[in-house]
C-alpha cells in the first residue's frame, strides 16, 4: 500500500501557568496558516488517566474516552467558515485514497509531542467498538513528524540483516539479556530472508565492527534521560541516551556512526526510548535520531510484555522482508499484538518517527518466494468488527483471489445482523482460517464463498431472505477452519457455513419476529454561556419524532437529532444508554442506563457539567442502543458553548 501525507500542524502555542493551552491547528496539505482552527485545552485530567494507560489500569471504556480526548486535540470538530472540519477533512481523504493509505504526519510542539496519539479514537457506525482506534486501521499510519524536512531514501535491495546490540550497564537495573534475545530470535526465525547479527554485552566499538552490511540497528538495553529542572514545574529538559555496556551514548553520537551506512531503520526496545521527559523536545532518543538523518525510527513509548513484542516483531520484519513500506509494516505489528491481546493496550506502544519522505525503505528479500511469503504472511490477518449490521448492509471479511500459503486468518464479529455478513469469499478453496460471531440474526450469515470464479469487483452475495439455494459442487475442498457463532435465529434469518463446503455451526434458538426499524429524536438542552469551574445543568430526552421538543424554561439552548433503533415486535421495551462528553467539561455522572417501551418518550435525564477552560467548547451527547455484543450509536448531537469568567459586583 502506498500513502499520502494529511499533516497536522500545530503552531503558535502558548502555554501560562494556571492556563489552558492555545494554539493554532491546520492541515498542512490544505489550509492555509490564517486559515488555522485555534483551540485551547486542559491536559491535567487526560494525564491522570495517561498514568492509568501508563500502569495497565484502564478498563476499555476508559482506554476509548482516553481515544476520544487525544482526538478532540487534533481532529476537531470546529472550523473556519466555508471548509469542512478537519476530522470530516480527513473522512473526505479516506473514502477517495482508493488502494491508498493515509500518513498522518504529526508535526507538534514539544508540550503535545509526548501524548500517546496512537490511541486517538473517532467513533464510527456501530457505536464505540475497538474499530474507532485509528492505528488499528491499516489505511492510517500515525507518523511523529519533527519539524526538519524529509529525506528522499533510495530503497536497499536483498535480504534484510539486523544488528542487536543487547547492553545491561552495571550501573543501572540488571537486564535479562537471554531473555530479550530469546524474544528477537523468536520472531526473526518465523522471517525467511532476514538475517540476526547479536552483539552481546555490547560496546560502541563492538557495534561499530558489526555494522558493515547492516540495514537495521535494533536496541535491546536501557534508555535513559539527563535530565534537569525546566522552567514551568513538573517539566524537564535534557539528552536521551542509550545505554551501552561501557558509556552512555546520546543520540547524536549514536547519528553520526550509523549514518553513511545502509542503515535505514532504528528499532529502540530499551525502556522508555521513545518516551519525553516533560517539555524538551529532544528529551526522547527517537526523535533526536532522525535530527542527525536515520530515515525511520520505531520506539516504545510504554513498557510492552514479552508475548506482545514477539508478536510485533515477527510480523514487522515479516513486512519489512516482503518489501512493505514501514507504514504497512508497523501496521501489521500492532494488528499481531491486538489479535493476541485484544483486551490490551499494547497495540498502541510502538511509535514510528519518519523522515523519510515514504516509508518504502527495502526492496525485500533477494529470494523472490520468500519475498511473496513473507508478504503474504505479513498481511494475513484480518479483523472486522462492527456494531448491528442493518437491512440491505453487507460485511464481508475478506475477498480472496489466490492462496496465501495457508496462513489467512479471519476474524468477523458483529451485532445484531438484520443485513448480510459472509466471512470470505474466495476464488479457491484457500486453506483459509475464518471465526464469524454475531448477535442475533434475522438476516443472513455465511461463513465461506468458497471455489466460485466471478469476475474482479462482482461480489457474489447470497439472497437477503428465504431458503437457502441447493449448493453447486465444490471445485476443491473447503477449508476446515471455517466457524461460525450467532445469537438467536429471528424469522426470516438464515445461516449458512460454507457454500461448496461443511463448517460447523454454534447459533442460539429461534425466536420470533424480523426486525423493525423505529425512529427515534435526541433532545438535548442546555445554557448558551457558561462560566468556568461552574457547574450546569444539561438535559437529555429521546422522544418520537411526533414529539413536542424539550422544553426547560432554565436553559434557553435546545439541540435536536434524529436517530433510529431496532427492535423485534415481542420486545417490551429498548435498552439505552445516555453519555455526555467534551474536551474542557467534566460530567457527572458519565451516563445514564434506562429502558423505554416501544412509541414512548423517555423522561427527561440531568447531568451536571462543569466548564475547566474559558472559549467556545463543544459539547457532545450521544444515545446508544444496547443490544448483545456492542452498543450501537442510534442517535448523536452537539452544541457549542461559550464559557467566560464570573464577573462580581
Amino acid at each position: 500500500m502506498d500513502y499520502v501525507d494529511f499533516t497536522l500542524e500545530v503552531s503558535g502555542l502558548r502555554l501560562e501557568i494556571g492556563k489552558p493551552l492555545r494554539y493554532a491547528l491546520r492541515v498542512f496539505e490544505e489550509m492555509a496558516q490564517d486559515e488555522a482552527v485555534t483551540m485551547t485545552c486542559e491536559l491535567q485530567d487526560l494525564q491522570r488517566m495517561l498514568k492509568r494507560l501508563e500502569d495497565r489500569q484502564l478498563s476499555d471504556d476508559d482506554l476509548i474516552q482516553v481515544g476520544r480526548d487525544l482526538s478532540s486535540l487534533i481532529l476537531p470538530i470546529v472550523n473556519v467558515p466555508g471548509k469542512p472540519t478537519i476530522r470530516e477533512m480527513l473522512a473526505l481523504r479516506l473514502s477517495t485514497a482508493g488502494d491508498n493509505g493515509i500518513r498522518l504526519r504529526l508535526r507538534l510542539p514539544r508540550e503535545l509531542a509526548g501524548l500517546p496519539w496512537e490511541y486517538t479514537y473517532v467513533e464510527r457506525a456501530g457505536g464505540d467498538g475497538m474499530d474507532g482506534f485509528l492505528a488499528l486501521d491499516p489505511r492510517i499510519a500515525f507518523v511523529r513528524d519533527e519539524v526538519f524536512g524529509t529525506l528522499p531514501v533510495t530503497p536497499v535491495a536483498g535480504d534484510l540483516r539486523v544488528v542487536v546490540a543487547l547492553a545491561s550497564a552495571p550501573d543501572l537495573e540488571p537486564l535479562d539479556l537471554a531473555r530479550e534475545l530469546g524474544i528477537i530470535e523468536s520472531a526473526m526465525n518465523a522471517v525467511p530472508g532476514a538475517t540476526l547479527t547479536p552483539v552481546k554485552n555490547a560496546t560502541l566499538g563492538a557495534l561499530q565492527a558489526a555494522l558493515p552490511g547492516a540495514h537495521v540497528f535494533h536496541f535491546a538495553g536501557h534508555g535513559d534521560f539527563a535530565r534537569q529542572l525546566g522552567e514551568l514545574p513538573g517539566t524537564y529538559t535534557g539528552t536521551g541516551e542509550l545505554a551501552f555496556q561501557d558509556q552512555r551514548v546520546d543520540a547524536e553520537q549514536l547519528g553520526i556512526n550509523l549514518r553513511g551506512r545502509q542503515i535505514r531503520l532504528v528499532v529502540l526496545a530499551g525502556c522508555e526510548t521513545g518516551r519525553r521527559a516533560g517539555t524538551s523536545i529532544w528529551s526522547g532518543i527517537a526523535p533526536a535520531l532522525t535530527k542527525v538523518d536515520i530515515p525511520a525510527v520505531v520506539a516504545n513509548q510504554y513498557s510492552i510484555r514479552d508475548t506482545s513484542a514477539i508478536a510485533f516483531s515477527e510480523r514487522f520484519y515479516q513486512a519489512l522482508t516482503g518489501g512493505l513500506p514501514i507504514e504497512d509494516a508497523v501496521a501489521a505489528g500492532r494488528l499481531a499484538v491486538y489479535n493476541q491481546d485484544p483486551d490490551g493496550r499494547d497495540w498502541g506502544v510502538p511509535v514510528l518517527y519518519l523522515r523519510a519522505a515514504n516509508g518504502h525503505l527495502f526492496e525485500g528479500a533477494a529470494n523472490p518466494a520468500q519475498r511473496e511469503q513473507a508478504r503474504s504472511a505479513a498481511q494475513a490477518d484480518i479483523t472486522v468488527r462492527t456494531g448491528t449490521v442493518r437491512p440491505h448492509g453487507v460485511v464481508v471479511g475478506a475477498e480472496v483471489r489466490e492462496a496465501l500459503d495457508g496462513k489467512l486468518s479471519i476474524s468477523v464479529t458483529t451485532g445484531d445482523v438484520h443485513g448480510t455478513v459472509i466471512g470470505v469469499e474466495s476464488d479457491s478453496a484457500s486453506p483459509i482460517s475464518t471465526n464469524v460471531t454475531t448477535g442475533d440474526v434475522d438476516g443472513r450469515v455465511v461463513g465461506g464463498v468458497f471455489g466460485r470464479p466471478k469476475p474482479r469487483g462482482q461480489r457474489a452475495t447470497p439472497r437477503l431472505a428465504g431458503p437457502p439455494p441447493p449448493p453447486p459442487p465444490p471445485l476443491a475442498p473447503a477449508p476446515a477452519g471455517v466457524s461460525v457463532q450467532t445469537g438467536n435465529l429471528e424469522g426470516g434469518g438464515t445461516v449458512i457455513g460454507t457454500i461448496n463446503g461443511n463448517v460447523t455451526i454454534v447459533q442460539g434458538t429461534e425466536s420470533a419476529g424480523p426486525a423493525i426499524e423505529e425512529k427515534i429524536r435526541l433532545d438535548v438542552a442546555t445554557p448558551t454561556t457558561v462560566v468556568v469551574n461552574e457547574a450546569f445543568i444539561v438535559v437529555v430526552a429521546v422522544k418520537q419524532p411526533g414529539s413536542p421538543p424539550l422544553s426547560e424554561p432554565d436553559l434557553d439552548h435546545v439541540q435536536s437529532a434524529e436517530g433510529a433503533i431496532f427492535r423485534t415486535a415481542h420486545d417490551e421495551d429498548v435498552r439505552y444508554k445516555v453519555e455526555v462528553t467534551g474536551a474542557g467539561f467534566t460530567v457527572k455522572p458519565e451516563f445514564h442506563v434506562f429502558r423505554l417501551r416501544p412509541g414512548k418518550d423517555a423522561p427527561a435525564i440531568a447531568f451536571q457539567a462543569t466548564a475547566t477552560t474559558t472559549g467556545k467548547h463543544a459539547l457532545f451527547v450521544n444515545a446508544y442502543q444496547l443490544g448483545h455484543l456492542e452498543p450501537e450509536l442510534a442517535a448523536q448531537t452537539w452544541l457549542t458553548i461559550e464559557v467566560g469568567v464570573a464577573v462580581r459586583g
